[in-house]
């Protein structure tokens, strides 16, 4: 009795594997075929299906988070700059990641979200349109925060402090540099949030802008 009762435990365990096994292929069939017709959730699941797979297929992951952004599915935008920032599934590239974020920000006004994305953004920052990237953030952190009256909060404070400490490094050495474009147009970005913007900036930063306005001014004389 018992060996019949133990066969027929085996013979169970091993059929609830195979619908398993087969109830996995199952959700990968429908959920290629609902991406394809062009199902934006379907999409973004397929994506996250691959992500959480043993073995991840993060090139697939990223091309269908990917399309899921595109048709502006908002929780496949914050997952797409997640990707771009930290290139799962494809190159670092912090300009993308910036752009995708601010759509996504763009109705969830999380100032806090944008602070952190451009914090990590500006440590790993290599070129012009990386800091650019950088700065949007940041600038849209201050913004969140001033139109919530809250111009003075940390975040406002700690986004603004940011963008001046960023800024002075880079104006300085694009001056040093001889770029004069780059450095006119940083210096004017920062000017501009200063005057929208004054309450969540340090107390000197009126005398920082104007000494980086006198020196811009000054490397024309010599």
């Amino acid at each position: 009795m018992f060996r019949i009762l133990f066969k027929h435990m085996v013979f169970c365990l091993a059929g609830c594997l195979v619908l398993i096994m087969f109830s996995g292929c199952s959700t990968e069939q429908q959920l290629v075929e609902a991406a394809a017709r062009g199902e934006v959730k379907a999409q973004y699941d397929l994506a996250i299906y691959y992500s959480q797979l043993e073995k991840p297929q993060k090139n697939k992951a990223f091309d269908w988070m990917k399309q899921a952004a595109i048709c502006r599915y908002r929780p496949a935008m914050r997952k797409l700059a997640r990707y771009y920032l930290t290139g799962y599934g494809t190159e670092v590239n912090y300009q993308n990641a910036s752009k995708w974020i601010r759509r996504y920000l763009e109705t969830y006004r999380s100032s806090e979200e944008a602070l952190r994305i451009a914090q990590e953004i500006l440590m790993g920052a290599s070129s012009r349109q990386d800091l650019i990237a950088g700065f949007a953030l940041y600038q849209m952190a201050v913004m969140y925060e001033t139109q919530a009256a809250r111009s003075t909060s940390e975040i406002a404070r700690t986004a603004a402090k940011e963008i001046m400490l960023h800024a002075c490094k880079a104006f300085n050495w694009m001056l040093n540099a001889r770029n004069y474009v780059d450095a006119g147009k940083l210096l004017e970005f920062t000017e501009k949030c200063y005057r929208e913007y004054g309450e969540s900036f340090p107390a000197e930063t009126a005398e920082q802008l104007n000494k980086m306005r006198r020196s811009f001014d000054s490397s024309f004389e010599n």
